[in-house]
């Protein structure tokens, strides 16, 4: 629809005016804005109040990068920017990290900052500072507010800039003179609504090439990053006719379910290094994929991306196929241009190693998980968990080892239910991601695993948890139990070695009493089999279990035990 402005149908009198709080909070209601995550201090106390009367869900956090976090998260589920609101303008310095993770993960977010007022600024005013500098990375589109009246201009831009394209954080300053002023509601303009922009189509002539090389391919692999939902049915259709194999990223899990037979997350390494033709759906090369460089990944592999924005294509390797334009519409031309190939019937070699390389690594999991009950590690507190997981869940990960383990391990069945954080480094995003999850799924458990250091980083976030009645179970993989090490020279080799400290553990589950939740330590399987129980039979109320793991050494032990059965082919004895 076009960016120009109707005029305002209303019937009231001309002499009625409006605060810019009323106009604001009307403006992203008016875009179909539901979540808004603010830090709370005047002047959002004001604009919180016209937010929940314009029916916009308002929670608030003490931390501002916390809000940022959640309110991303909610762009991510359901397509729509989560907003965030904060005040004070020393924020920015938190705020920037947030809008970081956006940016690097295409998450949809408006941030809004109610700055000094105009006649105040520059005269080094208290907790002033020059936001100039941090807006210029990491924001799609930046906007100073100057008149009360431009406000529904302003944000129907932002919110286009914020979905068109490949989706990102989008920032706008209102200064606190503009939200308290007043203007006749025949000078506020009134927005239009921003509908899907006109698709962009990829050439039906790159389109067919695609097509031709998938046929003629020995090898080939689809590899699914996170689509919206008209998306998904195209590329369900795809698979459920074609039965080309595909391997879902991080935010692809649940795209098609983990458990579909054409699902190779268990052999991922194999069909990486030996694709011949790769088809790249919303996604790039990114870490997962190791790159695309060898020896991780066929330097060979001919690929074919297709997304709705050219500046992500040929990222470390020259692409065969770049179809850049609509998403849904590509996969759909794909599909037609293919109809009639089935590829478990052409591909027959492929398809037979791939299912000996998943039960020889089903397998090897079904060891770490379920029979190494030596130690309590990683693999055997995740094999306690995925018993007890019900089938549609919400599943937030930090934490690199467990991230890694994790995604060929924990099922997802629906899409957009699997959260990390994804590309970025950066840590502290669970307990907002858990927030921000319990707002959209509200009857669905909330399931965060993630380590000591993530919980750290964000525990600042528990009381909005427990303020807005938002429970999820937390599950801590504490590795803190060792937390140092010494050197020791033996005494017959004179060699130097090395041997972890035992420390009295932190008391991480302690948290969860300050918040009217339950805390639990857990030192054994057993421990944590009752934990878990307990656990997802409360669902109500917040759970913190604080798992001790096991001495380091022994976790590396486990892990050459999984590269060795892995790597020889050998089956662990079960």
């Amino acid at each position: 629809m076009s960016i120009f402005f109707k005029e305002n149908s209303s019937k009231q009198p001309i002499f009625q005016k409006k605060l810019g709080y009323n106009l604001l909070a009307e403006a992203l209601q008016q875009q179909g804005l539901e979540y808004c995550f603010s830090v709370e201090n005047s002047p959002v106390i004001q604009l919180e109040i016209a937010l929940i009367a314009n029916e916009i869900k308002n929670i608030g956090f003490k931390s501002q990068k916390g809000a940022v976090f959640a309110a991303s998260a909610i762009g991510f589920m359901t397509g729509r920017p989560g907003i965030c609101v904060f005040g004070r303008e020393y924020d920015i310095i938190q705020v920037i990290e947030g809008l970081t993770n956006a940016w690097i993960n295409g998450w949809p977010v408006i941030v809004i900052s109610a700055c000094k007022d105009i006649y105040n600024q520059a005269k080094g005013t208290h907790q002033e500072i020059d936001r100039k500098a941090f807006k210029k990375f990491y924001i799609k589109y930046s906007q100073k507010v100057t008149s009360v009246a431009d406000i529904p201009m302003v944000i129907e831009k932002a919110y286009k800039m914020c979905v068109s394209g490949r989706a990102g954080p989008v920032y706008i300053e209102i200064p606190g003179n503009i939200l308290d002023s007043q203007v006749p509601i025949q000078q506020a303009l009134e927005p239009a609504i921003i509908t899907q922009a006109p698709p962009v189509l990829s050439s039906y002539e790159d389109i067919s090439i695609a097509a031709d090389l998938l046929k003629k391919a020995k090898n080939p692999l689809i590899v699914i990053g996170p689509l919206n939902h008209a998306e998904e049915a195209e590329i369900k259709k795809l698979i459920s006719k074609i039965y080309l194999p595909f391997l879902p990223t991080l935010f692809g899990k649940g795209v098609i379910s983990d458990k579909h037979n054409c699902c190779v997350i268990q052999a991922q390494n194999y069909v990486l290094q030996n694709t011949d033709v790769i088809l790249l759906i919303g996604t790039g090369l990114n870490w997962i994929l190791d790159f695309g460089q060898y020896p991780q990944f066929n330097r060979d592999a001919q690929i074919i991306q297709i997304f709705n924005d050219p500046e992500y294509f040929n990222y470390f390797i020259q692409g065969t196929v770049n179809l850049c334009g609509n998403i849904q519409d590509t996969i759909r031309m794909l599909y037609l241009e293919m109809k009639g190939f089935n590829s478990r019937q052409i591909q027959i070699k492929w398809w037979q190693t791939i299912q000996q390389i998943i039960h020889r690594n089903e397998q090897v999991n079904k060891y770490l998980l379920f029979e190494e009950k030596q130690y309590l590690s990683f693999y055997s507190a995740l094999g306690e968990i995925v018993n007890v997981l019900p089938k549609d869940f919400i599943c937030v990960i930090e934490g690199d080892d467990i991230k890694n383990m994790a995604r060929p391990i924990i099922n997802q069945v629906k899409p957009k239910q699997y959260l990390s954080s994804g590309n970025s480094i950066i840590k502290g995003v669970s307990i907002p991601f858990c927030i921000a999850s319990k707002c959209v799924y509200k009857n669905k458990p909330v399931v965060c695993i993630f380590d000591d250091e993530s919980f750290n980083l964000s525990q600042a976030d528990i009381e909005a948890s427990s303020q807005y009645k938002l429970p999820f179970i937390a599950i801590i993989f504490n590795t803190k139990k060792y937390a140092g090490m010494y050197k020791k020279q033996s005494q017959e080799n004179k060699q130097q070695n090395y041997q972890f400290v035992a420390h009295p553990s932190i008391r991480f589950e302690k948290a969860a009493d300050n918040y009217g939740g339950v805390g639990i330590l857990v030192n054994n399987l057993k421990e944590l089999k009752q934990a878990l129980n307990q656990a997802f039979k409360n669902q109500g109320r917040l759970y913190i279990i604080n798992i001790l793991i096991d001495q380091p050494l022994n976790q590396t032990e486990i892990e050459q035990k999984a590269n060795y059965f892995r790597n020889s082919g050998i089956n662990p004895k079960l």
